[in-house]
């Protein structure tokens, strides 16, 4: 009896430490309720940019390049260089001349025929003055004369021959700080020598091209 009794009691400790055992297990500790995630709304916009170009906007290039046109023209019309102006060459007859003179000599046309130290041709122009100078005797003899003269001239300076031939002379000479020029020929017609030069006039000084024009006419002397 005695053992039954200690049997049940080993029984029920047994059972009560079954169940303490059992509850400390089953205790569960809280768990916190999920964190709701925020909710990102993401708005997209589109912005639409509309270009107006206004008449006023587009007229103005169209003006300005009108305008610039013609100002360019103006302009190239003004500072347009003048175009050289064209002899028109005819045979003047020197048996008229005093004294009459058997020759023909390429002129322009509507040259007159004075006398001063020598049968003088005036163009129908002030570019054009020739001078048949009968004062001197042996033509050759006299364009080296001259010749001399330019060199050693300290008033009317020679600054360059451009023609420099015993029977021809084409030169510069600085007057009053201005280039001027001149020519010296001698010229054969029928047999007799003619001395030709172009006519100085005061104030008055040829170009270059002038003077070459004058010397070919000279050259061009002939027989009638």
């Amino acid at each position: 009896m005695k053992i039954l009794i200690t049997a049940c009691l080993v029984l029920l400790s047994v059972a009560s430490f079954a169940q303490a055992k059992t509850t400390t297990t089953t205790t569960t500790k809280p768990v916190p309720a999920p964190t709701a995630k925020p909710q990102v709304t993401t708005t997209t916009t589109k912005s639409v940019v509309t270009t107006t170009t206004s008449p006023a906007t587009t007229a103005k290039p169209v003006t300005a390049t009108t305008t610039k046109t013609t100002m360019t023209t103006a302009t190239a019309a003004k500072t347009a260089p003048a175009k050289p102006k064209t002899i028109e060459w005819a045979d003047l007859d020197l048996s008229t001349s005093n004294p009459p003179l058997a020759v023909l000599l390429k002129a322009p046309k509507g040259s007159t025929i004075d006398y001063d130290n020598g049968i003088v041709i005036w163009g129908a122009d002030s570019a054009y003055g020739v001078v048949i100078d009968m004062s001197y005797g042996d033509p050759p003899a006299t364009i080296a004369e001259r010749k001399k003269e330019a060199v050693e001239n300290i008033i009317f300076k020679l600054e360059k021959f451009v023609v420099d031939k015993p029977d021809m002379l084409l030169y510069a000479v600085k007057n009053r700080n201005k280039l001027e020029y001149h020519f010296e020929i001698a010229v054969e017609a029928h047999g007799e020598k003619y001395y030709l030069h172009d006519k100085w006039v005061d104030g008055k000084s040829f170009t270059q091209k002038e003077i070459e024009a004058m010397a070919e006419s000279a050259r061009g002397l002939r027989a009638k």
